[in-house]
């Protein structure tokens, strides 16, 4: 059988090898030279998505729709901005008090009384005055505590309760009270209207 010498690596002594046993040395060199070179083309490859069971696919679209309904109340309460039944018109039925701070007199304010105001998704209407555009964000407040600090008043005659809804009409607050009643400040008073004509529907 023909043989060949070959010198092993790190090693000074020859030694003899046969050629299957050459043959079988070259494959291991060539296999590993070849799963070298695929670990160094997966590390330049991105990193491939983990395929996913179907399981998973319908768990995951499962909280997407649970997602969904739980934003729901949130989204229709930025299409319809407002208190429910807030859009309408209104008459002001009485004069409940005063800011420490008015621009008018007492009388002047007594003859609001009777007067009507309109609400709508364009603006709060009173007085010949329009405060365009208004945002109708609606917040939860403690009642006496935002009265003095916004509006420099008193809660104790506005039969107000003690956590109110407060309305942003852009030119004053409007406080939402029970029975189709509310409370707003116009030009330092605080005035209560009733509600007379629900807004028609589009």
């Amino acid at each position: 059988m023909t043989s060949v010498k070959v010198l092993p690596a790190g090693s000074t002594k020859v030694g003899v090898l046969s050629h299957k046993q050459l043959r079988k040395r070259h494959a291991r060199q060539y296999r590993r030279a070849h799963q070298d070179i695929y670990q160094l083309q997966r590390k330049d490859q991105p990193a491939r998505r983990r395929k996913r069971t179907f399981p998973q696919i319908m768990m995951r679209r499962l909280r997407l729709v649970i997602a969904a309904v739980a934003a729901a109340p949130w989204i229709s309460h930025a299409a319809q901005p407002g208190e429910p039944g807030l859009f309408g018109q209104w008459r002001v039925v009485s004069v409940l008090d005063a800011a420490e701070i008015t621009g008018v007199s007492e009388r002047h304010a007594r003859s609001y009384v009777g007067k009507t105001l309109h609400i709508d998704i364009s603006g709060f209407r009173f007085q010949n005055m329009t405060c365009k555009t208004p945002s109708f964000a609606r917040t939860e407040q403690p009642t006496a505590q935002y009265l003095r600090e916004s509006w420099h008043a008193r809660s104790g005659n506005l039969g107000l309760p003690h956590r109110v809804t407060v309305i942003d009409a852009r030119c004053t607050d409007i406080f939402m009270k029970a029975n189709g009643r509310m409370v707003f400040n116009w030009k330092g008073y605080f005035l209560e209207a009733a509600k007379t004509v629900d807004a028609q529907a589009p």
